[in-house]
């Protein structure tokens, strides 16, 4: 566990976060490697921000700066869900928590109007034998698209 005793810097934190992901994915590893780039370019944004933004709202507007969305909300693809996981995992060690290997966002609702569609296209779903992981992400994408239709 973390020692959050005593009041971490986000530099601490960022030095914290490092040490831990490579000693659960290794130095050689893809994943580490992307989140080390991502943490060492927080660093550098945070060296460019105002001293009296707390710690904090510099990982809020980095996190929206690099996924497009506010901070800490359903993210539009994977990709930028990863880079939003490596900001989400240094806020956690920043507050003296450990990182979590799965971090969940604001569930987007479908408007009303497509919601029975999409009902309509799970029942078809199920009945074509998809499994409940299939009927799940492909009503999310689904989702997703009549949110910003």
């Amino acid at each position: 566990m973390i020692d959050s005793s005593y009041s971490m810097t986000l530099y601490d934190a960022i030095q914290l976060f490092q040490r831990h992901i490579i000693q659960n994915y290794g130095s050689e590893s893809k994943t580490a490697q992307a989140y080390i780039r991502i943490s060492n370019d927080l660093q550098r944004y945070a060296k460019g921000t105002d001293l009296e933004v707390s710690p904090e709202d510099v990982i809020q507007e980095y996190y929206r700066i690099i996924v497009g969305v506010p901070a800490f909300e359903a993210v539009p693809s994977k990709s930028k869900e990863r880079r939003g996981r490596a900001v989400q995992m240094i806020l956690d060690i920043l507050n003296g928590k450990e990182p979590k290997r799965k971090y969940t966002t604001h569930k987007r609702d479908c408007p009303i109007t497509y919601l029975n569609v999409i009902r309509k296209y799970e029942t078809f779903m199920r009945n074509d034998q998809k499994s409940d992981g299939t009927v799940r992400t492909r009503s999310g994408r689904i989702t997703v698209f009549f949110c910003f239709s």
